[in-house]
């Protein structure tokens, strides 16, 4: 499978659409693969590391926290 890069110009708007549909499913409460996929992707916008990803453990409360730490810088 190829791998598509995403444009500068594409970033804050897929990072919008991933952390708005996270907080949908954040606030229904579960902890389902949709959530934990979502926040990897959020993860690795945000940490934007060269070296590979060092994900936390994912919690209904670090998916919290990333939702809250990227809120300011998504939605000024």
């Amino acid at each position: 499978m190829r791998r598509h890069r995403i444009t500068e110009t594409e970033v804050k708007p897929a990072m919008r659409a991933v952390h708005a549909r996270l907080g949908q499913l954040v606030k229904e409460g579960e902890l389902t693969d949709d959530v934990e996929n979502l926040f990897t992707v959020l993860w690795r916008f945000h940490q934007h590391r060269i070296e590979p990803p060092s994900y936390p453990e994912i919690t209904l409360d670090t998916v919290r926290s990333l939702l809250a730490e990227t809120k300011a810088h998504l939605f000024p």
